[in-house]
């Protein structure tokens, strides 16, 4: 062994050793935990329509009160970009969605449709469920965590689509279990807010502004509940990208 290295010191001295190959070769080694640590300031990428860039709401929304309540909780700051465009859906979105997640470099993706633009817009529920595959899959390839977020209740919940924005966030939610991922959470705000609703005996009129958009109570309850299984997620560990031999294409 002490010849080698004694051959290879010589080598190196005379310049037949490529010291640029040997750089190239360690910077080719396989990733460990600590590539995909989270840093002190994660960056988060928000995706949705107007729900999710907070309407109706002083504080910002429920995503942001519930990255800032974490922020204070656990002393990680949450960097939020937020990339929810209001009255556009995923059909709408989803061709910007590469481009967005390639400039952000998030740590955290959080995928927060509200569905109802897409259900105004006649989206096909294959098409639909095909995009938030590539939407998931897109954001693993790029070590990035998934939150797919239920979203908040709205007054069409109970009315206008009373039906079929139930079929739309169950077929996400089906989508995102299906890739058996350890990178992949969802969090189902939708039905525990109807819950709640029932089991304290409530309409949802106090917790609107309009029929598609809920109200500061409205926020503030969905962000409770979101924040609640965060923290029952994660506790105050961090929220790291965990490597592991899974592939990330849903099987």
């Amino acid at each position: 062994m002490k010849r080698i290295v004694s051959l290879c010191i010589s080598l190196l001295l005379l310049g037949f050793l490529d010291t640029s190959s040997l750089a190239q070769a360690a910077a080719r080694r396989a990733p460990d935990a600590s590539d995909f640590a989270m840093p002190k300031n994660p960056r988060v990428l928000i995706i949705g329509s107007s729900v999710a860039a907070g309407w109706k709401d002083q504080k910002g929304g429920y995503l942001k009160r519930t990255f800032d309540k974490l922020s204070m909780t656990t002393g990680v700051h949450y960097h939020l970009i937020s990339q929810a465009v209001p009255g556009q859906g995923a059909a709408r979105l989803n061709p910007f969605y590469p481009q967005w997640l390639m400039e952000a470099h998030p740590q955290i993706v959080v995928l927060a449709w509200g569905i109802l633009d897409d259900l105004y817009e006649h989206t096909p529920l294959p098409a639909f469920s095909e995009m938030i595959r590539q939407q998931i899959s897109l954001a693993l390839q790029r070590h990035a965590v998934v939150f797919l977020v239920t979203t908040p209740i709205s007054k069409a919940s109970y009315t206008q689509y009373q039906d079929l924005q139930p079929i739309y966030i169950n077929t996400e939610r089906q989508v995102a279990y299906s890739f058996r991922d350890p990178n992949v959470y969802v969090f189902n705000v939708f039905d525990q807010m109807k819950r709640y609703l029932a089991e304290h005996g409530q309409t949802y009129v106090p917790y609107m502004a309009d029929g598609w958009h809920p109200n500061s109570r409205g926020h503030a309850l969905a962000s409770r509940i979101l924040f609640r299984d965060i923290m029952h997620q994660f506790g105050r560990s961090p929220i790291s990208f965990v490597m592991g031999p899974k592939s990330h294409l849903a099987e």
